[in-house]
């Protein structure tokens, strides 16, 4: 099964001993924001959303740690209740409260 993170966890930083766990969202647009050379400030969310929509996959994942067979160790798919539901996906399915629609969850490097 996929694993996913809350938008907390996609946030906020923590002490997870993996990085792909503890690197918070906002310090991957740092990090992809210092690789171009400019200063965030007070740059409105989105000018931010434009800008990051912008980079190719290779400067997206270039501020990622490379994994095993090259993977990168990035984060996790969101639960924002959008697009997946809030609640954690195991719980999700146990209660048999999802749409019934085939789904693939995953990541592909190239």
């Amino acid at each position: 099964m996929a694993e996913t993170f809350s938008v907390r966890e996609a946030t906020e930083r923590n002490d997870s001993p993996l990085e792909s766990r503890r690197t918070s969202s906002r310090e991957i647009v740092a990090r992809l924001w210092a690789a171009a050379e400019q200063s965030l400030g007070a740059l409105a969310a989105t000018e931010l959303a434009l800008w990051l929509r912008s980079l190719a996959p290779e400067e997206l994942l270039r501020v990622f740690t490379p994994g095993s067979v090259g993977i990168s160790l990035s984060p996790c798919l969101i639960r924002d209740g959008v697009v997946l539901p809030l609640e954690p996906l195991c719980d999700v399915f146990r209660h048999g409260i999802w749409n019934r629609v085939p789904v693939i969850l995953g990541s592909n490097r190239d």
